[in-house]
């Protein structure tokens, strides 16, 4: 096992929450404060300071300026949008990247950009740039370049919320897929052996949180587990002011969500944190790679409301993003190893799916969900046996599904591959992909 780091690292940060009035681009800007190693931002809506000084460095005072409400604790702790921790296939490279010195300037459009040179244990290179978008919306793009080939490399950063904020999480319990993803809360399951809880997309998720990384100090970490992300999708919600904050990631950038289980009392001891983890895949020396994410703060936000931001903010990269895929109109294939992915697909275009299983095992591979009305399925799962010799047996093969580019949106398509008697039981494995479709051109 090692504890080393080489990487190159880029992070572009930008805050938005929730619908607001057209803002005064003055006031979407960061300033430097009086304390040296501070910076100050005031938007009329959200109000607070980012702490750079060397030491649990993050955005550590957020207030919500029309309630007065503190969203963020701060203090000793290093509030909002940290950088926790760079993990890889069991590997921690070095300690915590919120303590790496930072050499910061503000930028002509008011952005704040941090720099985290490299150090003796950590050969990595942060850059992170904050960017006020609109009075209450931060979104935060996180690119990496390795100096040397990472397995599921991963970057996890931390958020440390006021107590009354209870956590909610965006999920697909696999005894009830066919209800479809929802929201609820992250309390304690009776199985539950720890005191923190993991939320990862799929099988190759969990293989993740479970492949070594976690056991290195300082503070390694045992996870209790909860099946199956839906979305990046996760909030903390404080019932008495009504105010959430909504955190939210492309289905490519983030492969699993964490955080405390929810105390039995809102007075109960114990940190209300949030955890993100980005990429989760593996990168080459030299790559390129990008992880986004998005911070609403909203009053009153019903689930729908929620669901419905999330959908606004992958418009939004859709139509902006100059490194989207550019949509394909022939016929797209997609393979086992294409889970997790986000594929572009003009209307009309055929989607082929095909999924490694032998039915001789009882086992097959069926649609539980399309997330949208984008894209619909066209017919029935069918399966192919590899080529064979005569007579052989429990010669397994491919499922093949097809589905269609109906019209302009987003829909997420998940498969699952189970015994269909074995209910309750979690599937053997997940196919999930999410489609954006864009008009031909």
């Amino acid at each position: 096992m090692v504890c080393r780091a080489v990487c190159s690292l880029t992070v572009l940060m930008i805050v938005t929450a929730g619908t607001s009035a057209p803002a005064d681009p003055g006031r979407l800007a960061f300033k430097p404060a009086e304390e040296e190693g501070f910076y100050t931002f005031d938007t009329g809506v959200l109000r607070g300071k980012v702490r750079l000084n060397g030491k649990s460095q993050g955005i550590v005072e957020v207030i919500h300026v029309p309630t007065g409400t503190s969203m963020v604790c701060g203090g000793r702790l290093p509030g909002l949008f940290s950088y926790y921790r760079a993990l890889a296939t069991d590997t921690r490279y070095g300690k915590a990247i919120r303590d790496w010195p930072t050499e910061t300037k503000i930028l002509p459009d008011g952005s704040l950009e941090v720099f985290f040179p490299p150090g003796d244990d950590h050969p990595l290179e942060i850059t992170a740039v904050h960017r006020w978008a609109r009075p209450d919306t931060l979104d935060v793009v996180t690119t990496a370049k390795p100096l040397e080939d990472m397995p599921k490399f991963e970057v996890f950063i931390s958020n440390y919320y006021e107590m009354p904020f209870r956590g909610r999480v965006y999920v697909t319990p696999p005894d009830d897929a066919a209800a479809g993803p929802r929201f609820v809360p992250i309390d304690k399951t009776p199985d539950a052996e720890g005191r923190y809880v993991m939320i990862p997309r799929d099988e190759q998720g969990l293989a993740m949180i479970r492949d070594g990384r976690w056991t290195y100090p300082p503070n390694p970490v045992d996870w209790d587990t909860i099946r199956w992300l839906a979305a990046p999708l996760v909030m903390r919600q404080d019932p008495t002011s009504g105010l959430v904050a909504l955190m939210m990631c492309p289905p490519d950038d983030c492969y699993a969500v964490s955080s405390p289980w929810n105390p039995e009392t809102p007075d109960a001891g114990g940190y209300r944190s949030l955890y993100l983890s980005f990429l989760g895949r593996d990168v080459k020396a030299g790559q390129t790679v990008r992880a986004r994410c998005r911070l609403v703060i909203a009053r009153n936000l019903t689930d729908r409301d929620a669901v419905a931001q999330y959908e606004r903010y992958l418009g939004e990269l859709g139509g902006q993003q100059p490194s989207s895929p550019a949509p394909q109109a022939g016929p797209i294939e997609l393979g086992d190893d294409d889970s997790g992915k986000t594929v572009s697909a003009a209307v009309g275009a055929s989607i082929k799916v095909w999924l490694t299983g032998n039915p001789t095992t009882g086992a097959s591979w069926t649609v539980v969900k399309i997330e949208g009305d984008a894209v619909e399925q066209v017919g029935q799962i069918d399966f192919q046996r590899r080529p064979h010799r005569p007579g052989m047996m429990g010669v397994g093969g491919k499922f093949h599904a097809i589905f269609q580019a109906a019209k302009p949106g987003t829909a997420t398509l998940t498969l699952h591959y189970a015994r269909p008697w074995e209910k309750g039981k979690p599937p053997a494995k997940t196919f999930r992909v999410t489609v954006q479709v864009v008009k031909a051109k």
